[in-house]
């Protein structure tokens, strides 16, 4: 055997790949790699995707669940509006990762319409129960402020929402006016009582009621004067700051009630926004004048102000304009929007006759630690000049006119702020006539009672008084289903008519306001008193009255301007 030829050619077996073939197989494998590897990676990237979006999905049906359940196991009552993931995720319980930050909309059935949400640090969109992974945006693409709607985080209180022509005006130390914008961080500041107010192109002046929740401390159908806790609330949801239960709805008195919970004011559910609104600075006048002035049995004898024909101006140093039913009221308030007067466009805003409930919500915010948080001052001056005060909250009636001006040191006394920033004409002037009425009632109003009926409930207040409850088939009772409108919350007891006399208490509400309950022939309520009443008048003061022209009963008109 030859052992050399047998050595090479084991050795030539041993001699494995060459460098070619190695470098072969390496882009061998690089060009699978290269194929297989993104395509692995996709799949991984598109479970995690889909896992994301199973856990926005599970969120949303939790948050759903929430906004019909909140209630019941006494977390918060989700309301529709728009809402910051960060103020609602402590109160959702999910199997499945929460967000770190987004914002959703809840429709008025408890449904979410839109949302967006950021779940490990990818943005997911979400729409009527489809959630989609956004592949072009971040989660820094998402809205916040979408959720804020207004809400001025610095002062913790919704920004007033302007219509055009609105000016907002504020006033220097010595109460001068000085026109501004919504810029101007000394425009308004609640936490120290300085309200927002605005000017409209005719010079009419209106005043911002943000949105809140309120809780009566103490005093709660007493008639010893008791106190008002506010919250003021995020755009149009029902979160504070502070993550306070707030409730909007269940009210029950003596069960329920807002002696025992914070509730949203019912107000704000009304408006075209739910941010806030404007109420009128002062009673109402007219740029053409009035022609009735006071008379001691109320009539007016002189024709001109029961018209719709006349243009609503806000103004101290006025007039108000009297004589007026409320029929004639609430078409001419109504009308209001569509007067190029005012700088606005009709389709802006929502103009109406204060209701008892609005009337309700400027005299809680001014009970409260935002507003005077004391017994306003009484404008007695026998001449109905708006703006003025007497010398006390239960001065006498004044025969020589306006005794303290608007923007004098006592003058401020008569504003629901104790500065010129507020409502004034609240407690004295003439009685405020407010869209509220028993029974659907027309009376002497100009109404029928199926246009009362007919009338959108926004418009108006209405109270009920079964008919086996009526004081001797007349008197009206206290509506306890009502609640906001400082008069049941707020007195402690009334006085009924039973077609004869008056029985009851007639000063029972707080501050020992006049408490006079409506009857049969006299259905609808006005606010506030009259110069005459002197400790009778005041913000928690209400009375019947027929609905007909009066020389001592006014009006004041409220704007909500659509966001």
């Amino acid at each position: 055997m030859n052992i050399k030829n047998c050595r090479s050619k084991f050795d030539s077996m041993k001699k494995g790949f060459t460098l070619v073939e190695l470098l072969a197989v390496i882009v061998i494998l690089a060009v699978i790699a290269l194929v297989a590897v993104p395509s692995i990676m996709g799949i991984i990237s598109k479970a995690q995707i889909g896992a994301i979006e199973s856990s926005a999905l599970g969120y949303m049906d939790a948050v759903e669940k929430a906004s019909i359940l909140g209630e019941l196991n006494n977390g918060i009552d989700l309301v529709p509006g728009t809402y910051l993931v960060a103020d609602i995720n402590d109160n959702i319980k999910v199997k499945g990762q929460k967000p770190t930050s987004g914002v959703i909309v809840i429709n008025e059935k408890g449904v979410i319409e839109v949302g967006s949400l950021c779940i490990n640090n990818k943005k997911i969109d979400y729409s009527y129960n489809k959630a989609t992974y956004d592949k072009y945006n971040n989660c820094d693409a998402i809205n916040i402020d979408l959720a804020l709607n207004n809400y001025d985080d610095a002062k913790n209180v919704n920004k007033p929402i302007l219509s055009t022509g609105m000016t907002p005006v504020k006033w220097d130390a010595s109460n001068n006016e000085i026109e501004t914008t919504v810029n101007d961080p000394e425009w308004y500041d609640y936490a120290n009582k300085k309200w927002a107010n605005v000017k409209t192109a005719d010079g009419s002046y209106f005043v911002w009621i943000p949105r809140y929740a309120y809780k009566i401390t103490s005093g709660y159908h007493s008639s010893t004067t008791g106190s008002v806790e506010i919250k003021f609330l995020k755009g149009t949801t029902n979160i504070t700051e502070d993550k306070t239960q707030i409730l909007s709805s269940g009210y029950e008195a003596g069960v329920k009630d807002t002696s025992m919970y914070y509730f949203t004011h019912p107000s704000f559910q009304n408006e075209i926004n739910g941010y806030g609104y404007w109420v009128a600075k002062y009673e109402a006048t007219a740029s053409e004048g009035v022609v009735n002035g006071y008379t001691s049995d109320g009539s007016c004898p002189t024709v001109g102000d029961n018209v719709t024909t006349k243009t609503v101006k806000i103004i101290p140093n006025a007039t108000s304009w009297r004589c007026i039913n409320n029929k004639n009221i609430y078409n001419l308030t109504l009308d209001m929007k569509n007067k190029a007067t005012y700088g606005w466009l009709a389709s802006e805003v929502d103009t109406h006759a204060m209701t008892n409930l609005e009337w309700g919500a400027a005299t809680y915010l001014s009970k409260s630690i935002y507003g005077a948080n004391d017994e306003i001052w009484i404008n007695n001056a026998n001449n109905y000049t708006t703006g003025c005060a007497g010398s006390s909250a239960s001065a006498t009636a004044s025969t020589t006119g306006c005794q303290n001006a608007y923007n004098t040191t006592n003058g401020v006394k008569a504003s629901t702020t104790y500065n010129i920033t507020g409502i004034y004409d609240m407690s004295g002037g003439a009685w405020d006539k407010t869209m509220a009425v028993y029974n659907n009632l027309g009376a002497s109003s100009g109404f029928t009672n199926a246009e009362v009926a007919a009338m959108p409930s926004k418009y108006i207040t209405r109270y009920e008084t079964l008919a086996a409850n009526l004081l001797n088939n007349v008197g009206m009772d206290y509506d306890k289903k009502i609640y906001g409108d400082a008069i049941y919350e707020t007195s402690g007891a009334v006085n009924r008519y039973n077609g004869a006399s008056w029985v009851g208490t007639s000063q029972g509400a707080w501050y020992t306001d006049n408490s006079y309950m409506p009857y049969v022939s006299s259905p609808w309520i006005h606010r506030g008193g009259y110069f005459i009443n002197a400790a009778g008048a005041g913000v928690f003061d209400f009375c019947y009255t027929h609905g007909y022209s009066g020389s001592n009963l006014s009006f004041r008109p409220v704007v909500s301007v659509a966001s």
